[in-house]
């Protein structure tokens, strides 16, 4: 067991200096936007789905990487994370939604502060949704991207349509922060939480730890699972999130 988790560390570490190695031959532009918007090609939209992405990358890498799950007269609003100095990665400057400690086999954030600020920007998004007519949110994303999914749907004042949370898990700082809120956080949207068992930057278990927490408290969570890794989505996860999002926005169209 003690081998195991120092050879996990090890393997943690060594993927950190990679990615901070690939970030400095491939430094980030200036002009990144903050948003980009791509709407569906068969109609005006009936729902909005936020896609958030993971540390160190920018939105238009993300959706080259990640294509957002493909449901009928649904929008997409992929955000841009800011610029923040990474802990772990030694103050280099990097898109990020909220800074994060090495902290053993136990990711944790250092700032909350961050979250919340983050959390306020997908708020903000789904206002600007509402006011544009379309009332139906969906909220989802990756990694770090699929943490703020959830942070943000649990905090927000209106109920959303679904979350999608892919190789992502609450810390404990946030299920503290959510806990501390004293039944303001709402837990009624459905949930596709979806991680690989063979994940070496975010071990499964953080995301078996915060189905379970979730589901004591009511929320509604399919769970999907397999052997893949962090960044290599298998087909058959995307299908079961196509699957899940088209469940719950068919009833619109209708």
């Amino acid at each position: 067991m003690i081998l195991s988790s120092l050879w996990s560390r090890a393997i943690r570490g060594l993927r950190r200096q990679a990615v901070l190695a690939y970030v400095k031959m491939h430094p980030f532009p200036d002009d990144l936007p903050e948003r980009v918007v791509r709407e569906p090609g068969d109609g005006s939209p009936l729902a909005t789905l936020i896609w958030l992405h993971g540390v160190g990358t920018t939105t238009r890498r993300f959706l080259e990487r990640y294509r957002p799950p493909q449901c009928p007269r649904l929008r997409m609003v992929a955000l841009q994370a800011p610029m923040r100095p990474g802990s772990i990665f030694r103050g280099y400057r990097m898109p990020m939604w909220a800074d994060m400690m090495p902290n053993g086999a136990r990711p944790a954030l250092s700032n909350m502060q961050h979250l919340e600020e983050s959390a306020a920007r997908v708020h903000d998004e789904m206002d600007r949704q509402q006011s544009d007519g379309v009332g139906s949110i969906v909220v989802g994303g990756h990694s770090q991207g699929g943490c703020l999914a959830l942070y943000a749907a649990l905090t927000c004042d209106r109920p959303v349509a679904a979350v999608i949370s892919l190789s992502g898990f609450l810390p404990p700082e946030a299920r503290s922060r959510l806990d501390e809120r004293a039944g303001a956080a709402t837990f009624g949207a459905p949930m596709f939480l979806a991680h690989g068992t063979l994940d070496s930057v975010i071990p499964a278990v953080h995301a078996e730890s915060t189905r379970s927490w979730l589901a004591r408290r009511g929320a509604r969570v399919q769970w999907y699972s397999g052997p893949y890794g962090h960044t290599r989505r298998p087909a058959e996860e995307s299908a079961a999130c196509v699957a899940f999002l088209t469940a719950r926005l068919d009833p619109l169209r209708r």
